[in-house]
């Protein structure tokens, strides 16, 4: 099943649930470990690269994730369509463990952690990329 293709550690988990899961606990009443599954579901990065693919073919391209998160879409678009994927993280307000978790995420999947790249000014120096993805806000772009 294609959600299985990512193990989620459970200190993923619960860096998850104190950083966003927090943030959003106090800033929209949220529980802390609903959010944190939000952010960690695989199914949901399974649906995200269905919606991507019905724009454009992801099998084999070198994709750029801005915003990965806690890594759980691109380890799993890795692993599902044979990506070259590198993802940026700066751990903001609201995501301030994210990068060190997405890190964690792909040592314990077999992945490259330095594919995960904290946002700098001169983070794009893997590119070209064929393919690039975002659902992210400004909070992931130097300033």
């Amino acid at each position: 099943m294609d959600t299985e293709l990512i193990v989620v550690p459970d200190s993923v988990r619960e860096l998850a649930a104190n950083s966003v899961g927090a943030y959003f606990e106090g800033v929209a009443k949220q529980n802390r470990a609903a959010t944190a599954r939000d952010h960690t579901d695989p199914s949901r990065a399974v649906k995200k690269g269905q919606l991507l693919e019905q724009f454009t073919p992801l099998d084999g391209k070198k994709l750029l994730e801005i915003g990965s998160g806690y890594g759980t879409n691109l380890a799993t678009w890795i692993k599902r369509y044979h990506l070259d994927g590198f993802g940026t993280e700066r751990d903001a307000e609201g995501f301030g463990d994210s990068y060190k978790a997405s890190r964690e995420l792909f040592a314990a999947n077999g992945l490259d952690p330095e594919r995960i790249i904290p946002v700098t000014n001169d983070t794009l120096h893997q590119g070209p990329f064929g393919r690039f993805e975002s659902s992210a806000t400004w909070r992931h772009f130097p300033r």
